[in-house]
């Protein structure tokens, strides 16, 4: 009965000891985990404007000005309507669509 005992207890024993050991690595890699979110966090830049819905139907000099001052790391580029344009993808490029009357028509975007 002692020998059963004591082969309890130890087993008891190893098991609180693995059992603390691996609540503690978890604690470490959890504050290794929040430590490495900040990191990256604070590279990750703050979001621009990519779109400006709210300024269609207003003439193409406000939404230039309203654009350059939220994006002034975008060229901003005036179209006409159904005019031709490349299809190719820019993040430093605005192009704004206007009618005759030169008011914008459409979500002026970045691409």
């Amino acid at each position: 009965a002692k020998q059963r005992m004591r082969l309890f207890l130890s087993t008891f024993v190893l098991l609180i000891i693995i059992g603390t050991a691996s609540g503690l690595s978890r604690k470490h890699h959890k504050i290794e985990n929040n430590e490495m979110n900040k990191e990256s966090q604070s590279a990750i830049p703050e979001a621009k404007a990519r779109a400006w819905p709210h300024l269609t139907g207003l003439s193409y000099h406000e939404v230039e000005q309203k654009i350059k001052e939220e994006r002034p790391d975008v060229h901003v580029i005036r179209m006409k309507q159904n005019m031709a344009m490349t299809m190719d993808y820019r993040e430093d490029r605005v192009r704004i669509t206007v009618d005759e009357d030169g008011k914008v028509v459409g979500q002026p975007m970045v691409g």
